[in-house]
Parts: structure tokens; C-alpha cells; sequence
């Protein structure tokens, strides 16, 4: 089989969308060594007059518009695809995330469609989906509508955003697959390293937050509950990467740790020794389709502490890897649940082996790479391509 896995930035690229399309890209050359081809990075010379239209449309009227679904620079993107078409022979093509460029592309090769949420879900739930002006909601609902349309077959992150593709755009069950996605290192400590670690109690509870977007993620929150874990009696800290707030933080016992690049040995090293180090994962997110983040944290056997909404339930168990609480429990919620990670090591040991156990199981990159490439084989069978 010969896959064209079709993304506009640089698939191979840790920075883009946190590295997904690189991890997946790697999963899939693992079930098809040789054969999957990056038909990318795609260019455009409306991209750049987008982003200034979206930042004027941001600071004179408040309002947002989602450049993605140009027309006139997702069809730049469909002319590239179909130049690298005529010169390579493909079985199928892969679309992460690339509703607005299928919509545009009609080839007789089978498509397969990815995403980690639905248009109609990220509307008025993350930031840059609010407040969208009219023209910019019609264009995502007609790129979502096509791309499910189009595709042979789709694969969601979550129940949350496969339930969308089916209620609100009618897509066909039998054709809508949910597999979570993984945890994006190269490589992860042993079981056994981890465990180990998560048996020793200590004198101090480390807090790990990741996120590079602070007040989505909830980061004003953390900080909240830190300071109510330190009035309570509670020695705790809390370790920021990814992002910080503007100004000066008052609270104490926090540490910024900053940007860590995964392009470098540097940043995936220091990023993977945060995780070893920490205790909890606490991340109080506003607004979530899925999270990478919950997959590393559970690859390092940390339990997590994060909030019922999106697609988060399908990657932490609440009450198992971890607990979720609702956005109205506010500060004390979170706090309540970390207390009781601190007061009884028995189930904050419990659930760093049923975190890693859900790593092994389900959150990593090779069980992706072969659920998905059941999904290929299954399409170009369907369609009279070969095996």
C-alpha cells in the first residue's frame, strides 16, 4: 500500500500541533515501512494576508476569523496535492485535521479523514472558534459536512467527537472509528522505573502542569490551587511548561520551566525528567478536544487531576488514572482531589499503575499505528486496491 499523508506544515515538525502529525506519520511508516509519503509542506501566497486579515478582524471588531477555511488558499494547497498525485501512485490518502483541504480535492483515490473534534463542536467552545463571523461558520460547517461526506472512512480521538460525526452530520457509523492518540516522546522510562518511583512517599508533592496555552488550560486555576493546598497545610509545588501568565506571580513554590523544544534532545530530555519528577498531573482546562498531555502523563504513571469537559473522559478515568471535576467546583475541587492523592499513597499508587496500564493498553503510538492501519487495509480493500 502506498499512503500520501496529506498535512499543510511540515509533518515532521515536533512543533506543529505538539508533534501529533509527526508521531502519527512515524506510526504509520512502522505498518507500511517505506510507503507513507508527507504530501507537504504545502504553501500559499494567501496565507500571509489571512493571518493579517484574521489579527485586523481581532483588534477593530473583536471578532475571529479562522483563515483555515480560505477558499482561495485551500485550493493553492489542492493544486500542489494534485501535482504530487500525477507523480507518485498512492492507495489512499490520509487527512489529519484537513477538513477545508479535502473539501476541495475530488480524486478517485480513497480518503481517510482524522480529526480530534467536529466544527460544530469547537464552535464557541475554544477561544479562536469564538465569536466567528457568519461567513467563516458557513465555511468550516461545509468543509466538516464534505470531509465526512468525502471520506472512506473517519477516525475521531474521542467518543465525545465521533458521537458529533455521526448526530450532527450524519456520518456513518459503521465508517467511524474512535482511537486515541499517544503519547508524543521518542522514547518513555521502563514500567518498572516508573513504578518505583511512584512507590517512594516524599516529604513534598510535586505538581506538574504542561500547556501552551495558559489561560485555556486553566493556568490562573493551578496557581489557585497551589496557594489553597498551601493554606491547607500542604507541602506542594507546582512546576509550569509550555507557558506563564503576564505579570508577576504572587504565589510561592511555583517554577516556570518555559518552552521546552521536542525538536531537540534538550527539550525532550528536560520535558521527560519534569514528568519523572512529578507526582500529579494537574491541569484544570477550560476547554479540551482531547490533551497529548494525558497520554504522557500517563506514560510516566502520574495521576491525573483535570476537568470533566471535551474529550477528556476518554483519556483520563475518572476515579481509575485519575479524577475529573466539574468546571463549578472550581479551586476547592481540584484541591479536594490532590489532598486526597496526598493523604492516602495506597490510591495514588493504584492509580499511577492504572495510568501506565492505560499507557501500555491504549495511549501510545504503536497500538494507533496498527488500529489505524487496520482502517487503511480495510478502505483499499473495499475499493478494489491492493494489499
Amino acid at each position: 500500500m502506498r499512503i500520501g499523508f496529506c498535512r499543510p506544515e511540515n509533518a515532521l515538525d515536533k512543533q506543529v500541533w505538539s508533534g501529533t502529525p509527526y508521531y502519527m506519520y512515524r506510526a504509520l511508516e512502522m505498518q507500511f515501512p517505506g510507503d507513507v509519503v508527507c504530501i507537504g509542506p504545502l504553501s500559499s501566497i494567501f496565507r500571509f494576508p489571512a493571518r493579517m486579515i484574521r489579527q485586523a478582524s481581532r483588534v477593530l471588531t473583536h471578532r475571529e476569523y479562522h483563515y483555515g477555511y480560505s477558499r482561495l488558499m485551500n485550493l493553492e494547497y489542492v493544486r500542489q496535492i494534485r501535482r504530487t498525485l500525477m507523480r507518485d501512485d498512492f492507495d489512499v490518502l490520509f487527512f489529519p485535521a484537513s477538513s477545508s483541504i479535502l473539501k476541495e480535492l475530488d480524486v478517485d483515490i480513497p480518503c481517510v479523514y482524522l480529526s480530534d473534534a467536529t466544527f460544530r463542536l469547537m464552535t464557541n467552545y475554544y477561544p479562536h472558534f469564538s465569536n466567528l463571523w457568519e461567513f467563516n461558520k458557513r465555511s468550516g460547517e461545509r468543509a466538516e459536512a464534505a470531509a465526512i461526506e468525502k471520506a472512506k472512512a473517519l477516525v475521531y480521538s474521542s467518543s465525545w467527537a465521533a458521537r458529533s460525526a455521526i448526530e450532527h452530520y450524519g456520518a456513518c457509523p459503521e465508517r467511524t472509528h474512535v482511537i486515541h492518540l499517544g503519547a508524543n516522546f521518542d522514547e518513555v522510562p521502563h514500567r518498572n522505573v516508573i513504578l518505583s518511583r511512584r512507590s517512594i512517599q516524599k516529604d513534598r508533592f510535586e505538581l506538574l502542569f504542561v500547556g501552551g496555552d495558559w489561560r485555556r488550560k486553566g493556568g490562573d486555576i493551578a496557581l489557585g490551587v497551589l496557594a489553597r493546598l498551601q493554606d491547607r497545610g500542604i507541602a506542594c509545588t507546582l512546576t509550569v511548561a509550555g507557558s506563564r501568565p503576564h505579570g508577576r506571580v504572587a504565589t510561592t513554590g511555583v517554577r516556570f520551566a518555559g518552552f521546552l523544544d521536542k525538536n531537540t534532545k534538550a527539550g525532550m530530555k528536560a520535558l521527560s525528567q519534569l514528568y519523572l519528577q512529578a507526582d500529579v498531573f494537574l491541569l484544570p482546562t477550560r476547554n479540551e478536544a482531547a490533551g497529548i498531555v494525558f497520554c504522557e502523563a500517563s506514560a510516566f504513571g502520574l495521576p491525573v487531576v483535570s476537568t470533566r469537559t471535551g474529550g477528556v473522559e476518554s483519556y483520563v478515568e475518572d476515579g481509575m488514572t485519575g479524577f475529573l471535576c466539574q468546571h463549578e467546583e472550581g479551586i476547592d475541587g481540584y484541591a479536594d482531589r490532590i489532598e486526597r492523592l496526598v493523604t492516602n499513597p495506597d490510591e495514588h499508587f493504584r492509580m499511577s499503575v492504572n495510568a501506565r496500564d492505560k499507557f501500555e493498553r491504549e495511549l501510545n503510538w504503536d497500538v494507533w499505528g496498527r488500529r489505524v492501519a487496520e482502517v487503511l487495509r480495510d478502505v483499499c480493500d473495499k475499493n478494489g486496491h491492493p494489499d
